[in-house]
Order: structure tokens, then sequence, then C-alpha cells
């Protein structure tokens, strides 16, 4: 073989590698990877649904103490080792009576499993809340915040409804301020992938329904 042919035959060789590496290359850059946290499904779905993460992260949700509808008295921190949905409303508001069935559905589709909802009324009497509540057939807990305090001072907002989602671990993973279907096929996505995050092991909780 001739040294012509010899440079010839090594220059196309270098050639076909250097085809293949691009390709592999460009297959990469078309090809999304797949999340390898809980973290990145999270963030991905709570862009979906128009949700508000914490700018400094997952913090500690404040917690508070309210009595409930039926007379008892909730605390959050009680509530530690379920995924929580905290829904501040009021009977007088449309968005928050349209959102309430899907609330309800999804309460009744998760909390054998450790999800949980605390809605909060925000400066009514149960004398207005009793009827909304058994209108809409609802059975998740209600808590009263008559002097608006702990909406006011703990979870403030400029309009309702105001939802916030909280972690096993007590920490809001996201907020937002309006309607939301809460039973959609990307709410139930976010709820399950919380629900499957690790509690941490010193603040593990029962996960029986909350009543």
């Amino acid at each position: 073989m001739t040294a012509s042919r010899v440079v010839t035959s090594v220059a196309a060789a270098a050639l076909f590698l250097v085809v293949l590496v691009v390709a592999d290359v460009g297959r990469r850059q078309l090809t999304p990877p797949a999340p390898t946290e809980s973290g990145n499904t999270v963030d991905g779905l709570l862009m979906l649904m128009g949700l508000e993460a914490p700018p400094e992260g997952r913090t500690p949700a404040p917690d508070f103490s309210l009595p409930t509808l039926g007379g008892d008295t909730i605390r959050l921190n009680e509530l530690r080792g379920q995924v929580v949905l905290l829904n501040f409303w009021a009977t007088w508001c449309p968005p928050c009576r349209a959102e309430m069935p899907s609330m309800e559905r999804v309460y009744q589709e998760y909390r054998a499993r450790g999800f949980t909802i605390v809605a909060i009324d925000y400066r009514e009497g149960p004398e207005l809340v009793e009827p909304f509540v058994k209108e809409l057939g609802l059975t998740f807990p209600i808590a009263l915040d008559r002097d608006g305090a702990v909406t006011d001072a703990k979870y403030p907002t400029s309009g309702l409804p105001t939802s916030y989602l909280i972690d096993r671990q007590g920490r809001a993973v996201a907020r937002r301020m309006g309607y939301v279907e809460w039973d959609g096929a990307a709410a139930r996505a976010l709820i399950e992938t919380l629900l499957a995050e690790p509690q941490a092991p010193s603040e593990a909780r029962s996960e029986r329904p909350s009543r």
C-alpha cells in the first residue's frame, strides 16, 4: 500500500470517529435528562401548576393552634409526618367555593396515605361556616381564624383563597393565591411525589387520617 493510500485511510477513519462523536453529542443534547431527585420533579410540577416555591428554599412552616368547627383544637406541628395542604378561605369568596369540591376529592383519595387538608376560615364564625361546609359535604378539618391573627401575622396574603403545601418534615414547599384544581393530574402527581419523600426519623408521626 502506497504512502498516499495510508494517509487517505487514516484520514477517513479519523473523519468517521469525528462524525460518531458529533452524532452522540447531538443525541445527548436532544434527549432531556431524567430527573434524578424528587426535588427536580417537584420543581417541574410547581412550574406546571403555577405555584410559587419559597425563594429561600423549603423552610419550616409557622406553627399555629386554632379551634376547629367540630370544637377540637388543631396544631400544625402535630401534623408533622404528613403532607399538609393549608387553605385560607372564606364563605363569601367565589373561587374558594369553586375549588372546595376538588379539595374534598383529593382528600378522600390520599388521606389514608398521609395527606391531610386544614382549611382555615378567615374572620368568620361557625354560624356562617357550618352551613357552607354541610352544603358542600366537606369532611376535611375546618379551622376558625376568627380574629385573623394566624392568617394576617403568620401567613399574610392579599387575597383568598391562598394555599400552602407543606412536606412531611413540616416545611413549606409552595404557595398559591387563587383557585387551584386540586384533583387535577399535575396536583395529584405533586402530592404523590411529596408523599414518597422520607420523613425525618426523629419527627415521624402517625399517619392516621385527621378528623
